[in-house]
């Protein structure tokens, strides 16, 4: 095998390796976001859990903040929304622009 065809070999191997990593990763972004719900009885929440678990990348999940922040100032208070959200805003660094990684203010806070 000629060392190009060999360099073609590997660099699809290590493409691969990482779009597997990146499908993980989305998942492991899916669950943690499934576990902010979990505990929330709203009748919204199965068809949240349903968009959750469909979107095919990180920022079409993070497109649901403000449904799921609506959710769960619906089952909580909007103070738990955004610790809720804000607890998991840090796993999409690398996925989100930090620009639009703002945390969510909690109310009364100025």
């Amino acid at each position: 095998m000629s060392k190009e065809k060999l360099a073609r070999v590997v660099g699809a191997l290590r493409g691969e390796r990482r779009q597997a990593s990146r499908r993980m990763e989305l998942e492991a972004l899916k669950q943690h976001t499934l576990l902010a719900l979990l505990d929330c009885a709203d009748a919204r929440v199965e068809r949240l859990r349903e968009c959750v678990s469909v979107r095919r990348d990180a920022l079409e999940l993070w497109a649901l903040r403000p449904e799921l922040y609506v959710c769960l100032s619906q089952c909580f208070d909007r103070g738990e929304a955004a610790r809720r959200l804000n607890r998991i805003a840090p796993l999409f660094r690398g996925w989100v622009p930090s620009r639009f990684r703002e945390p969510i203010a909690a109310p009364g806070a100025a």
